[in-house]
């Protein structure tokens, strides 16, 4: 009797150390495409064209049986590009007597980038399909702090725009939402591959309007990747079958 008990308690225990939390982390980088839809009241909604958008992020989680958890820190890049009209020739004339050339136009891209330091909170579960291969849906959200901004024009060095232009116009914290579908490939217990799309979508307004103006406006940012990366657990595991903690007690 007292052999049966013993037996019950080890298995119970062995089933509760196969499903125990395992501490892991996973760095990765995403690259891909995006919009910036800005709406302007009274007005229109505009969309702007997409540009390179990247993704730097190392996250922490455990995982509990096939659920996972996980936070991190990260870099985003999100922006855009759009044409716009740039005069090329003017002039004040010969000696220095006022008058100006007729000026002569040509379009050129502008390139806008908006960076952002991402805090994530995510929420995955595995799908297996064979011993090396499972999918790995992720919903979740995210915080951002936003750092600053960089405008490229086409045939011109790349600038900053200053800190009091950038705080002016947008706001410093935003909120976004997330999802992301990997695929992962077992390379051994503790090491894994991963790779997949990920989107991300900000959810509170970007845009600072000013005090007293006769509008409102908002502006979103969107990104959507491809990511890769490495699920590293920081410990091996060990699962104890139900079979071996019988042999123990005989």
């Amino acid at each position: 009797m007292k052999k049966s008990i013993l037996a019950l308690c080890l298995t119970v225990a062995s089933i509760s150390a196969a499903a125990q939390s395992e501490l892991f982390l996973q760095p990765g980088a995403a690259i891909g495409t995006g919009e910036v839809i800005r709406k302007v009241y009274p007005g229109t909604t505009i969309h702007y064209d997409n540009a390179t958008q990247t993704n730097y992020q190392i996250g922490i989680g455990y995982q509990t049986g096939k659920w996972r958890i996980s936070t991190g820190v990260g870099y985003l890049r999100t922006g855009y590009q759009d044409n716009a009209l740039f005069a090329t020739n003017t002039s004040t004339g010969q000696y220095g007597i006022g008058y100006s050339q007729t000026p002569t136009y040509q379009y050129k891209t502008i390139y806008e980038f908006f960076h952002h330091v991402m805090v994530p909170l995510t929420v995955s579960y595995q799908v297996r399909l064979s011993n090396k291969f499972v999918l790995v849906p992720s919903i979740g959200a995210e915080g951002s702090y936003n750092m600053d901004e960089k405008v490229h024009i086409s045939g011109q060095d790349e600038y900053t725009v200053p800190d009091k232009t950038f705080t002016s116009n947008y706001n410093s914290i935003s909120v976004w939402a997330m999802t992301s579908l990997h695929a992962e490939y077992k390379l051994n217990e503790r090491l894994s591959i991963f790779a997949g799309p990920s989107g991300q979508w900000m959810l509170t307004n970007f845009y600072k309007v000013p005090s007293g103006a006769a509008y409102t406006a908002t502006q979103h940012n969107y990104s959507y990747l491809f990511d890769a990366g490495i699920v590293w657990y920081v410990h091996q595991k060990r699962t104890t079958t139900i079979q071996e903690n019988n042999e123990e007690t005989e």
